[in-house]
C-alpha cells in the first residue's frame, strides 16, 4: 500500500504545482469570451459580471448610479444596464476570429454585425475576463465613426424661433437719400 501511495502523492503534487505555474490555466481568452456571450444570450447578470474585470464592473456600476436619474421612479431600484444589454443582443451577431495572449492580456480579434472589433481580455482571479469598458469605448468610436463616414450624425435640434425677449430687436437701417 505503501509503494501505491508515493506515486499517487507524486503525481497529485506534480499536477497541482503545474496547475499554480500556469496562470489562467483554465479556459483560454476566446472560450471565456465565448462563455460571457452565452451568459448574455441567457440574460443572466450574474453570469456576465462575473465574466468582467473588476474595473468593468465598477464602470458599469458608476454608469447605472448616473442613468438612475432617467429611470422612472418607480423602476430605479429595479434598473440594470447588464439586463438592459442583453435585451438586445441577437445570437451570432458577434462572431471570434482570432486571438493572441501576452502574458495575463489576450486580444480578441471579433466582429460585430460584421465590423471588426477588438475583445480586450485580462486574467483576474486565475480566469480570463472581459474588460468590458474598453470593448463599449470602442463600440461607440466605431458608431460613431460609421455615422461620420455615411454622413448619418444625428440630426441636431430644431433652432428656437426668435422672439422679443430673445434679443432686442434691431431698427432697419435709413434709407441712403440722394440729393436733388
Amino acid at each position: 500500500m505503501r509503494k501505491f501511495l508515493h506515486p499517487a502523492l507524486l503525481m497529485a503534487t506534480t499536477m497541482l504545482l503545474a496547475g499554480i505555474a500556469c496562470k489562467g490555466s483554465g479556459p483560454t481568452p476566446q472560450v471565456a469570451f465565448e462563455s460571457w456571450l452565452q451568459s448574455v444570450e441567457k440574460c443572466d447578470a450574474v453570469g456576465m459580471r462575473s465574466g468582467l474585470t473588476k474595473s468593468s464592473v465598477e464602470q458599469v456600476e458608476a454608469l447605472v448610479k448616473q442613468l438612475q436619474a432617467f429611470v422612472p421612479d418607480g423602476q430605479r431600484g429595479k434598473f440594470d444596464l447588464l439586463n438592459e444589454l442583453c435585451k438586445g443582443y441577437r445570437k451570432d451577431a458577434i462572431k471570434v476570429l482570432s486571438g493572441t495572449i501576452d502574458g495575463n492580456n489576450a486580444t480578441l480579434k471579433i466582429t460585430s454585425d460584421g465590423r471588426p472589433m477588438e475583445a480586450p481580455m485580462s486574467i483576474e482571479d486565475g480566469s480570463w475576463k472581459l474588460d468590458f469598458a474598453s470593448l463599449m469605448k470602442q463600440t461607440v468610436a466605431a458608431a460613431t465613426a460609421s455615422r461620420a463616414q455615411t454622413g448619418t450624425t444625428p440630426a441636431a435640434p430644431p433652432a428656437k424661433p426668435a422672439t422679443t425677449t430673445d434679443a432686442p430687436a434691431q431698427a432697419a437701417p435709413a434709407p441712403a437719400t440722394t440729393a436733388p
